[in-house]
């Protein structure tokens, strides 16, 4: 993802510009792999000094003798008989030139009648400034040979006004948008121009991302909420079925141009795979793709899709730039700025380009197109993970949830769930389809994804889990499928197995309140330090927890009697502390126990719950 550079910037920043013709293009040294060497006829050069008239200019991202091809989503090819200007840095230890800013440095050299003009791909960029709404039109074309002079005189240190715009107002454009060129296979494929996608959604199962251990620098707790939050925007749409998944953590050094076998989420560059650094680069994050397209790789149809062919994704590898938490710095909500940005690159992570471009997409000439959370720039508005109606339409064609929403089954309705025992729960949900062929459980824990428990033969309407552990929260939700597809799954509905029926000793991490009968505990979680919750009783039924500080109050709870009120008992809780944290409530003479649960760098919600405790005389 970007941030828009302007031309002065481009020139200061380059130490080479060319323009010229791409003549040949071969795979990159085998100690780079996954890059692509593409020979560089010079015809005009405009700033710096090279050897000669040809130069190699490594462009990331190409093909392996095993036929595996690494793409960075939303990089623009280079192929044989592009004349483009290039804004180029050498790398003189390998003896090649790499763009200026990926993407950013290329403009394309387009012909209309008898005028030629030099444009960023697809040369579909739209106009607004900051602080107004988008306008929908397109931005003037930059005439190529006014272009390069401008280019020209500024690198030889005369600074003129823009005069290359067509219409003549210098603007330059906010948005650069690429078509969904590299959610299809590149030219260098032998299967050219098919999409990519993840084979594993089809068979309800999911895909895993694995974050680096350290989180990114300057958000709390490393983001990982924030991270959740972009996961589940995805996830979340029920008429498609994405199942990104957190994995967990890791302290291993992935590289995002190495496919390793583990789709990870890395931060601040750690490899410098992003050259230069925030806020010289105008490169916040990037996403490497991985899939095999040589020629015993056969396409696949998309199921609820079928007129569409694709090949399967294999891994995929998000890293930010070093520098981007002085971005995150800069603008006003740095929480709802890394949900987008998570966010649009977890749309690439699914085989998701950029937002408009192509035949399919229509041209980038919306609001619509220019609101979407896959819009090549970043918005930095404050709208965090949120999709619009684009967002949707793209991951509803890779993975649409049926055929037809009325060939496929009816949804079940009535979801509920009893804790039996200690180790059981009870799910039970009304059939309200008369074709299905089986119904799915979905099951997760307080803080993770939903994830296949069971499948279910038809007729089925409830379920009993066994071998969980007392005093645990689990969530379910249930849906029906048959051969053409799967219904909308339930709303979720979740409960606390029983506690252990045993007296409440205080001992230092539990609160005995309510004259002792019911016990209170805590356990709070970083990305980088979990433990339990240190306990101070108050009163007869109020007490507190801290975290690090005996002094520093994280967490103060309460439960009242209120069995002559309504017939329950009440819970109360507030917290100082945007750490993750569980507060399980259980009674120590019936084991009913309830579980409030507050994620990573979310303000603790206040809990008021009348309800969890109907157990009066």
């Amino acid at each position: 993802m970007y941030l828009l550079p302007s031309d002065e910037s481009l020139v200061s920043r380059s130490p080479v510009i060319a323009f010229g013709r791409v003549v040949a293009a071969a795979p990159g040294p085998e100690r780079e792999r996954f890059t692509t060497d593409l020979v560089f006829q010079i015809e005009n050069l405009l700033k710096g000094f090279v050897p000669g008239s040809r130069i190699t200019v490594r462009r990331p991202g190409g093909v392996r003798p095993d036929g595996m091809i690494g793409e960075i989503m939303g990089l623009p090819a280079l192929i044989e008989g592009d004349r483009v200007l290039l804004f180029l840095r050498p790398d003189r230890e390998a003896g090649v030139y790499r763009t200026v800013e990926l993407g950013l440095g290329m403009f394309f050299e387009e012909s209309r009648g008898n005028r030629t003009f030099l444009q960023r791909e697809p040369a579909l960029e739209i106009r607004s400034r900051a602080g107004e709404e988008p306008t929908g039109t397109r931005q003037p074309l930059r005439d190529a040979q006014r272009f390069r002079q401008w280019v020209a005189d500024r690198a030889s240190g005369l600074n003129r006004s823009a005069d290359y715009f067509e219409d003549g107002t210098g603007d330059n454009p906010p948005a650069i948008v690429s078509p969904f060129r590299l959610t299809r296979t590149p030219g260098q494929c032998e299967r050219d121009g098919v999409p990519v996608r993840w084979r594993e959604f089809d068979e309800r199962l999911d895909v895993l991302l694995t974050v680096a251990a350290d989180g990114q620098d300057g958000l709390p707790n490393g983001g990982l909420a924030q991270l959740r939050t972009a996961i589940r925007a995805w996830n979340g749409d029920p008429r498609s079925h994405s199942r990104l998944v957190l994995h967990g953590t890791s302290s291993t050094a992935f590289r995002a141009d190495d496919p390793d076998g583990v789709n990870s989420i890395t931060f601040e560059d750690p490899h410098d795979e992003i050259l230069g650094s925030y806020p010289e680069s105008n490169v916040l994050a990037l996403n490497w793709v991985f899939f095999y397209c040589d020629h015993s790789t056969e396409p696949h149809s998309i199921p609820g899709n079928r007129s569409t062919r694709a090949l399967a994704l294999a891994e995929t590898n998000i890293t930010t730039q070093d520098g981007y938490r002085d971005w995150l710095a800069s603008v006003g909500d740095p929480r709802r700025a890394h949900e987008e940005i998570m966010a649009h690159e977890l749309g690439h992570a699914l085989g998701i380009a950029h937002t408009c471009g192509d035949s399919t997409s229509g041209p980038c000439d919306s609001t619509l197109k220019e609101q979407a959370i896959m819009r090549a720039i970043a918005h930095a508005d404050g709208r965090g993970a949120s999709l619009n109606s684009d967002d949707l339409a793209a991951v509803r064609f890779l993975y649409p949830e049926a055929d037809s929403p009325s060939r496929g089954p009816a949804a079940p309705t009535g979801l509920g769930v009893t804790a039996l025992s200690q180790s059981e729960i009870e799910v039970r949900w009304r059939d309200r389809s008369d074709n299905e062929s089986a119904f799915e459980v979905h099951e997760r824990s307080i803080d993770g994804e939903f994830r296949l428990l069971r499948t279910l033969g038809r007729d089925t309407t409830s379920l009993v889990v066994a071998g969980l552990p007392a005093a645990t929260y689990r969530a379910y939700r249930v849906l029906a499928r048959n051969a053409h597809g799967s219904s909308v799954p339930t709303l979720e509905a979740g409960t606390t197995t029983l506690a252990e029926i045993e007296e409440c000793i205080e001992d230092g991490q539990t609160l005995c309140l309510n004259s002792g009968r019911f016990r209170v505990a805590v356990a709070w979680e970083s990305l980088r330090e979990e433990g339990p919750g240190r306990a101070t009783a108050m009163t007869n039924d109020t007490g507190y927890f801290w975290f690090f500080d005996p002094d520093n109050v994280e967490i103060v709870t309460k439960v009242l009697d209120g069995c002559d009120i309504d017939g329950h008992f009440w819970i109360y809780a507030a917290g100082m502390t945007d750490m993750e944290t569980v507060l399980t409530v259980s009674d120590s003479e019936t084991g009913r126990a309830a579980t409030y649960y507050n994620p990573i760098g979310r303000t603790f919600t206040t809990v008021q719950d009348h309800q969890a405790f109907a157990i009066c005389p």
